[in-house]
């Protein structure tokens, strides 16, 4: 992905590279800047140490990308407007919003995702349990066992 958006404009700020640790093969933290929505690496989820960056001139625009994608399983917003929180929060379609922070998990909260991202199912939290969970309901007339 880092490589398809470098091929594509996306500017390589920090990283790209591997590190050999034992065995296995590892991705330095990477930092891309210039990045536009057509390249993989803003419509996967990477699930490595990648930040692209993508100019956006408007909240508007940035919901909008953001959006655009078929996963949906966390977005941040850092601001200190909690009106602009708030609009973000509501736009914004994805399972966990996060303001201020990122991937700070909370066992008390769901972990939700949307879409293509955890299809729409809940972790920790009570609901992340039950929805782990198979339910069986099971009736048995004692009287012919043994």
């Amino acid at each position: 992905m880092v490589r398809q958006a470098e091929r594509l404009g996306a500017r390589l700020l920090s990283g790209g590279d591997t590190e050999q640790i034992g065995d296995v093969q590892f991705l330095r933290p990477t930092l891309l800047a210039d990045v536009t929505p057509e390249m993989r690496v803003m419509q996967e989820e990477t699930f490595g140490p990648v930040l692209p960056v993508m100019k956006v001139a408007s909240d508007e625009e940035g919901i909008e990308q953001a959006n655009n994608s078929r996963y949906g399983l966390t977005a941040s917003i850092f601001t200190t407007s909690r009106s602009r929180a708030e609009q973000f929060i509501a736009a914004v379609d994805t399972g966990t919003v996060y303001v201020n922070r990122c991937n700070f998990v909370d066992a008390r909260l769901g972990w939700i995702g949307q879409h293509y991202s955890g299809n729409g199912s809940v972790a920790l939290a009570p609901e992340g349990l039950q929805a782990f969970s198979a339910r069986k309901s099971v009736n048995i007339d004692p009287s012919d066992l043994k």
